[in-house]
């Protein structure tokens, strides 16, 4: 997954929730590859601070702050794009929260519901203001950053794992539905990373100490920085994944692989494939 020659000079990418970890980072990495990227993220200093290390690279960049699940200020956001970049090429959705802790017959079934608020209705909702200009322009990639909790069992952390189940499966069918257009959409799940919302997976008095210890330990044996999950997202806009439109896309497993095996005619439904958790 070699992705130092790439150049994406021109292109116009929007990312949301790059106010920090792999959001800002993935920000970052595409406009070190030319693309005038968009960020949007709800709080105002360190989506500005995403932009000025962006500038300071000599990137092009320029922040909306907002809640993605603000249909109104998301139709601001694309329509700003639009008027300062250009029509949008990539978008990411990556914004999301970690959820209710805990045992779910002691959760606060609104604070439950939240994270699928921000993590399914959000990216359906800035979807569905960018997919117009998409299918004006018969282009255009959408990741949608999803996660290894879309098939794997985290019992306090179940509004999480829910959520990004319900995105994953969104994803295939937003990508059938897409497809005449020539639009390709993946679910990405980026590795292990120690970010602001893993500290809270790893360290809520709402989680039993055995769930906290195995997510640390977890995190100081695995975990890898931001930039690691950028290259991916990188690869994926860069049309040499195409063939995966539609699918999970675990950067662990080695996209390049998973394009190998693809394309061979072994396991060809790489979804179902992980989801019996297993890529041998």
């Amino acid at each position: 997954m070699d992705t130092r020659d790439l150049d994406f000079s021109g292109q116009v990418a929007l990312v949301t929730g790059a106010s920090k970890g792999i959001g800002r980072a993935i920000a970052i990495r595409l406009a070190q590859t030319g693309m005038l990227v968009a960020v949007t993220a709800r709080t105002r200093d360190a989506l500005d601070e995403t932009v000025e290390l962006i500038k300071a690279d000599n990137g092009n960049a320029i922040a909306f702050p907002a809640d993605v699940t603000d249909q109104p200020a998301v139709n601001r956001i694309v329509a700003g794009t639009h008027r300062q970049f250009g029509p949008i090429d990539l978008l990411v959705n990556n914004a999301a929260i970690p959820g209710a802790p805990g045992p779910d017959w002691e959760n606060d079934s609104d604070l439950w519901w939240r994270a699928m608020e921000i993590n399914i209705r959000g990216p359906f909702i800035v979807s569905r203001a960018v997919l117009p200009g998409m299918i004006e322009q018969r282009k255009g990639r959408i990741v949608n950053v999803s996660s290894s909790s879309a098939y794997l069992s985290s019992p306090y952390l179940s509004s999480y794992t829910a959520s990004k189940a319900a995105l994953t499966n969104w994803t295939l069918s937003l990508a059938d539905a897409t497809r005449e257009y020539g639009i390709k959409v993946f679910a990405y799940s980026p590795t292990l990373v120690a970010t602001e919302m893993t500290e809270i997976m790893s360290t809520s008095p709402d989680l039993p100490e055995s769930h906290r210890t195995v997510m640390i330990d977890a995190l100081e044996d695995r975990a890898q920085p931001p930039s690691v999950s950028a290259e991916g997202v990188v690869y994926l806009a860069s049309g040499k994944a195409d063939v995966l439109n539609g699918h999970f896309v675990d950067v662990r497993w080695g996209i390049d692989e998973m394009i190998k095996r693809y394309q061979t005619g072994k396991d060809p439904n790489l979804y179902t494939l992980q989801v019996l958790g297993r890529m041998s």
